[in-house]
């Protein structure tokens, strides 16, 4: 395939989604947003779900103008937030609209999943986190039997609307690894937990690799969204699980430097050709999900820019209203906190209502330690970024302790690159140099993947001085 090429990615997070055209050159990917929405989640009977249909609706609006605009594209592919997953009935539609991550219904349940399978950590060495797949899939046995005997399958976000949108069936291992229902490096499900646990193997597809052509948008869809060229866009799945897409635009060889693909969530880690597991692995609460490659991304999951998107907008309901930027600012001429808070602890993670807001539950933090409690927009904000940095911190310790690596450098990836102060607040507490960008890494990283699939380019080292020709960077020094 000759240069240029064009391919669109669809980037959706838990706060907003994109889709984005990236040309590339034989040099450089440039990139164009097209369309960003709203990632729209609700409540429904005391329960808190993605509409599934708005996100999917939004989706093709993008590619209409991504169509209009460019003519000729080569492929699609989509990446998002992992372990929330799609119960897919006859004629491959949803059964409903899908569970969101941060429903409360699988409380309990990492205990009682353990008491019936023994340590989970030792089968899939991801840390179980509440709201893990196997878990909700737990949850879905207890509540909804009789629906999923009406279920032809369960596909994962990704893996769901690569269908819808014409590609084969099929379970893209990086979004696998998020489940906590694979056996590191086994490339396959976890039959015998699923068995223990009651959990139905015969809904989960095949795992497939990254970069691999599945199929092409589906007939109606090109109709629907007047696509007029020689042939179909190709699906190709990136790596689907966001965080792959996103350290795939890595700059930094990852022999020297970790990452922080800084969203909602900040997911700090490294690229290794093995998992890191054990004891002392699980204790540092080490997740080892797998890169676009097949290789290995440990990493610890943090609270991320949930923090202050909550802090944000607890101000607005309040009546005062900022941009990001003006927030920033705020926070950078506020004092910083007598110490930072905590940021794993599980109070930050539910989602806020009026009565329980982001502000109100960091105040509690330091109120209930007889601590000085930030007062104002921006020490509140300053209070969250600070704690961001302490917790990069502990973990860039933890995984030097782990592999014996000395990492030179933090590559700051996402949409928390575009904070100055954050990324000052990292190097110093780190000691570390910090890298900043790409912003768009997640939505380039995608793009890569898929010209790469397409065969117009080489991974490793090609792919990396494309990521540099492709995006502008900030160096902070540790």
């Amino acid at each position: 395939m000759k240069t240029p090429v064009t391919v669109a990615g669809i980037d959706l997070g838990a706060e907003s989604g994109r889709v984005m055209a990236g040309t590339f050159d034989g040099r450089a990917v440039e990139l164009k947003e097209h369309h960003r929405f709203p990632t729209v989640h609700f409540e429904k009977n005391g329960h808190w779900h993605w509409d599934i249909g708005a996100i999917q609706a939004s989706i093709e609006e993008g590619l209409r103008r991504v169509f209009t605009a460019h003519g000729e594209v080569a492929s699609i592919g989509v990446d998002t937030w992992g372990v929330d997953y799609v119960l897919v009935g006859p004629g491959g539609k949803p059964l409903r609209d899908p569970y969101c991550y941060r429903d409360l219904r699988t409380q309990g349940l990492p205990e009682s999943a353990e008491a019936k399978a023994g340590p989970l950590y030792r089968r899939s060495a991801v840390r179980p986190m509440v709201f893990n797949t196997v878990f909700q899939m737990m949850a879905e046995v207890r509540d909804h039997g009789a629906e999923l005997e009406r279920a032809e399958a369960l596909l994962l976000m990704p893996d769901y609307l690569h269908a819808w949108l014409g590609g084969a069936r099929g379970s893209e291992w990086t979004i696998a690894s998020t489940t906590g229902l694979v056996r590191p490096g086994a490339r396959e499900w976890d039959g015998e937990l699923m068995e223990r646990l009651g959990l139905p193997l015969r809904l989960f597809a095949p795992l497939t690799p990254s970069g691999r052509i599945t199929g092409e948008l589906a007939p109606d869809l090109c109709q629907r969204l007047g696509w007029r060229g020689e042939r179909a866009p190709r699906i190709i799945p990136p790596g689907s699980h966001d965080t792959a897409s996103a350290v795939a635009a890595m700059p930094a060889a990852p022999e020297g430097a970790c990452f922080i693909s800084c969203g909602t969530w900040s997911l700090m880690g490294v690229v290794a050709d093995a998992p890191l597991s054990g004891e002392v692995a699980e204790a540092a609460q080490i997740s080892n999900e797998v890169a676009w490659d097949g290789r290995f991304r440990p990493l610890k999951n943090i609270i991320g820019l949930w923090l202050v998107q909550n802090c944000r907008k607890a101000f607005k309901e309040a009546g005062r209203e900022y941009d990001y930027a003006t927030l920033t600012r705020l926070a950078e001429e506020a004092a910083a906190p007598a110490v930072p808070f905590d940021a794993d602890d599980a109070r930050f993670l539910p989602i806020c209502t009026p009565e329980d807001t982001m502000p109100a539950r960091i105040q509690s933090w330091y109120r209930e330690r007889a601590l000085p409690v930030p007062e104002g927009d921006g020490a509140i904000t300053r209070a969250a970024l600070e704690s961001l940095a302490e917790a990069y911190r502990k973990t860039l310790v933890s995984f030097e302790s782990l592999t014996g690596r000395n990492f030179r450098q933090i590559s700051l990836l996402g949409g928390g690159s575009r904070s100055g102060l954050l990324c000052r607040l990292t190097a110093q507490a780190t000691g570390r140099e910090v890298l900043a960008g790409p912003e768009e890494a997640t939505v380039l990283g995608n793009m890569l993947v898929q010209l790469h699939g397409l065969g117009v380019l080489e991974a490793g080292a090609a792919m990396r001085e494309v990521v540099k020709a492709s995006s502008a960077f900030r160096v902070y020094p540790g």
